[in-house]
């Protein structure tokens, strides 16, 4: 019997990740050139080559079944055919129609920021959900589609980060031409970024809060040391000039400010 193909693809499929699991699936089958198993069903008749396809298929559904958690597993054992278990798992778990989801990852993609994050982290976590995302569109021939689709992933992934990284993603930002994603993290890794640098918002307000006083940025130059406190910031929105008390964000708008 041929060797388990499918041992790259290290976590089973559990319902929650179906498309990423379906992919990886699908290109193994290709490489293996057996994906026609998946798509074409089973010969009428049984003789010539139905020998041939009796054994494939019976190959596929095992490597399949190798790539289930053991409660979806015992949903499809029963199949027939590779397809069969190939339009169960789909007909139950794709959710290639399911706008809620994709808006969903439209709004995180441009909601994420590195947030002191080590650089490869903040990296591989944007390039995953871009892959969660495409694989719910049809694969893109087009070579402007694909162009567009890798410019906005490089221009969210430079817009994210950390303001260490400030000069070096505005270098690139003005080049006569934009490079890819994995070249612009290439670059960025090769820069050396002291421990010092890098923001560590959670940190300062921890550490405020254990001194028993409200928390207050740093200023510039010299101010902000000793016992002088500049602009307070709000803990709700963030935002710098206004406690939490006083947030309108958090609170409302108060009826005078409606008034003007």
């Amino acid at each position: 019997m041929k060797s388990f193909p499918f041992s790259s693809i290290i976590t089973k499929m559990d319902g929650g990740n179906y498309e990423m699991w379906a992919m990886q699936v699908k290109r193994t089958l290709i490489t293996h050139e057996k994906e026609h198993l998946i798509l074409e069903p089973e010969p009428v008749q049984k003789v010539g080559k139905y020998t041939t396809w009796f054994k494939d298929n019976s190959l596929v559904m095992v490597w399949i079944v190798g790539t289930l958690s053991q409660e979806i597993a015992n949903e499809v054992l029963h199949k027939d055919s590779a397809k069969d278990m190939w339009d169960s798992l789909a007909a139950t778990y794709s959710q290639a129609r399911n706008e809620t989801r994709i808006m969903q990852l439209h709004h995180d993609i441009h909601q994420m920021r590195q947030d002191g994050r080590p650089l490869h982290t903040y990296y591989s976590s944007l390039k995953s959900m871009f892959e969660r995302l495409n694989s719910y569109f049809p694969a893109c021939k087009c070579e402007q589609q694909k162009a567009y689709r890798d410019m906005l992933m490089v221009g969210v992934f430079l817009s994210g980060l950390d303001s260490v990284y400030e000069s070096a993603k505005n270098q690139m930002l003005t080049s006569p031409s934009i490079p890819p994603i994995d070249e612009a993290y290439s670059r960025l890794s090769r820069i050396p970024i002291s421990a010092s640098t890098v923001p560590d918002t959670t940190s300062a307000m921890l550490a405020t809060r254990g001194r028993g006083g409200p928390f207050f940025p740093r200023g510039r130059g010299g101010r902000g040391r000793g016992n002088t406190p500049s602009r307070p910031v709000c803990q709700f929105c963030h935002r710098i000039g206004h406690t939490v008390d006083k947030c309108w964000q958090k609170h409302g708008r108060p009826a005078f400010a409606n008034q003007t």
